[in-house]
């Protein structure tokens, strides 16, 4: 399926349309689709949340979303959650109704090792939910929806704990099993994860994250193997690898221009790399996409 491609750069967004600012502290939003701006038919060109967490509940309509490298359809009773940083948009969409929640891993502490694998569940569509998941869901929605409206005394910390209820709920019945390994070792591996989403462009060394971590290298790649079942240096590759299918995806660049925007200085070295992890050439993926 051939997908609506960015006009320039794939955009990053703060909320509805608007370009994102600065890194924010705790935040949280909800609104009705139907009150969202572009109305019930959302489909918008490819872009990026980098600071904020995205929970859509759909309650009626239909189309079709693609997130990341993934499609899927969606209807009534679809759930998803989005991570900061993934590509979205919306295809053949219309009549959608149902809520959106936006909020920042400060707003429920989702920066720390404990509670990143609260959302392993994340960047997929759940569409399959059971009459009871829908009768849990649209409960705490709702009063969370309503507890924003009123925005009365000690709101924050009732949305904060109803959020977390979603999150928990979701977690139990979709998520994977926690990593095993110490508070020392998940506190790393968060670490090491923020340092490599922030600079996977222009460093692809172990030994680069390793020392701003003050760890040796083999330590480092032996910790993020076991919490993760990657080396240090496959998480980073896989990374790089993930950027360069989104904006082969998404934005209309050009192969070179995609290399050099990922820091490879050659782009025939760019090639020979994704077709190594990829299996297939950047060109022949984007056309498979036609």
């Amino acid at each position: 399926m051939k997908y609506t491609k960015a006009q320039g750069p794939i955009p990053n967004y703060q909320l509805y349309g608007k370009m994102a600012t600065p890194p924010i502290g705790s935040f949280f939003h909800v609104r009705g689709i139907e009150t969202s701006p572009g109305g019930q038919c959302i489909i918008h060109q490819p872009h990026r949340h980098p600071n904020l967490y995205q929970i859509v509940w759909i309650t009626g309509g239909y189309g079709t979303i693609r997130i990341d490298t993934c499609e899927f359809d969606l209807e009534s009773r679809a759930f998803f959650l989005l991570s900061p940083g993934c590509v979205h948009t919306c295809e053949r969409a219309g009549r959608f109704r149902g809520v959106v929640i936006h909020f920042t891993a400060d707003y429920l502490h989702l920066s720390s090792a404990e509670n990143s694998t609260k959302v392993s569940f994340a960047n997929r569509v759940l569409s399959r939910l059971s009459d009871e998941e829908v009768t849990v869901l649209e409960e705490i929605i709702t009063a969370i929806e309503q507890e924003f409206a009123d925005r009365q005394g000690e709101s924050y910390s009732i949305i904060y704990h109803r959020l977390n209820t979603i999150i928990a709920y979701l977690s139990r019945w979709y998520g994977t099993t926690p990593p095993c390994g110490s508070q020392l070792e998940k506190s790393v591996l968060a670490r090491f994860e923020a340092l490599v989403e922030q600079q996977y462009r222009s460093q692809r060394q172990v030994s680069t994250y390793a020392e701003q971590l003050h760890l040796t290298a083999d330590h480092l790649s032996e910790t993020v193997r076991r919490l993760t079942g990657k080396t240090a240096g496959e998480f980073i590759r896989a990374c790089v690898l993930l950027e360069a299918q989104r904006l082969l995806t998404f934005s209309e660049l050009t192969v070179s221009e995609i290399a050099y925007q990922l820091g490879f200085e050659d782009p025939t070295y760019f090639g020979r790399f994704f077709k190594r992890y990829c299996g297939l050439t950047p060109r022949a993926f984007r056309l498979q996409l036609a």
